[in-house]
């Protein structure tokens, strides 16, 4: 009797410390001592402003591949196709008419584009040293004539021979140096500018009919069969 008095005794005061320390411990199991304790509070979600950023926020767009202009890269390539081949003898004559975007395929790097105005070119440096060459030409030209490099001055492969650069002259027309060709009446002399035409400043007449002694700085203006060589001025509209 003495032995069970003791054990309740011993719960009793059991009973009381734990009602003492609350009284809402409970007996673990010696297997759950080891596992951690889950807190109580809820965690705290980062507010968006303090978010980091995801893995595709984070992607450099600077290493995307550029896009393709595929109809620009068409429209080239087409262009390239139609446009005219630089011929052998552009080549052999070191030089062709056109404008900037004239620039014909095959034409080598080196060839430069000079601005003459209407008779702007291709040329290449080689067939351009002589800057009396390309005075002649104009001047060739602009009076119906063709101006041809010489082969013999050039050392130019293939091309036709000729003692030396000359302008060639169409027919009722003879070439007289520093005014190009110059028109010939039917018993082979040159026509002469007259005191008439010199006092209105203009005479009809087409390229191939510039007369001899017209001053250097008149020019041929496109009139149909109006079309003359007259002074740049602007009494006469020229």
């Amino acid at each position: 009797i003495e032995t069970d008095m003791k054990k309740i005794f011993l719960i009793f005061l059991s009973a009381l410390f734990l009602t003492a320390c609350g009284g809402t411990a409970s007996i673990l199991s010696p297997g759950e001592e080891s596992k951690p304790r889950i807190p109580d509070r809820k965690p705290v979600l980062p507010t968006q402003a303090s978010s980091q950023p995801t893995t595709a926020d984070s992607l450099d767009d600077s290493n995307a591949e550029p896009e393709v202009d595929m109809q620009g890269l068409v429209d080239r390539i087409n262009a390239s196709l139609t446009a005219p081949s630089i011929t052998m003898e552009d080549v052999e004559r070191g030089w062709y008419f056109g404008k900037p975007m004239d620039r014909k395929t095959g034409t080598p790097n080196s060839w430069i584009w000079i601005d003459k105005g209407a008779s702007s070119m291709w040329a290449s440096p080689n067939s351009l040293e002589e800057t009396e060459d390309v005075a002649v030409d104009a001047l060739c030209r602009s009076t119906a004539g063709s101006y041809s490099f010489s082969c013999i001055e050039r050392e130019t492969r293939g091309c036709e021979h000729i003692p030396k650069s000359l302008c060639r002259c169409p027919e009722q027309t003879q070439w007289v140096e520093k005014q190009g060709c110059i028109l010939m009446d039917d018993a082979g002399k040159t026509v002469g500018i007259s005191s008439e035409d010199l006092k209105q400043g203009w005479y009809l007449g087409l390229p191939s009919e510039k007369k001899l002694d017209t001053p250097s700085s008149w020019i041929w203006q496109e009139g149909g069969k109006n079309s003359r060589w007259l002074t740049p001025s602007p009494s006469n509209g020229g």
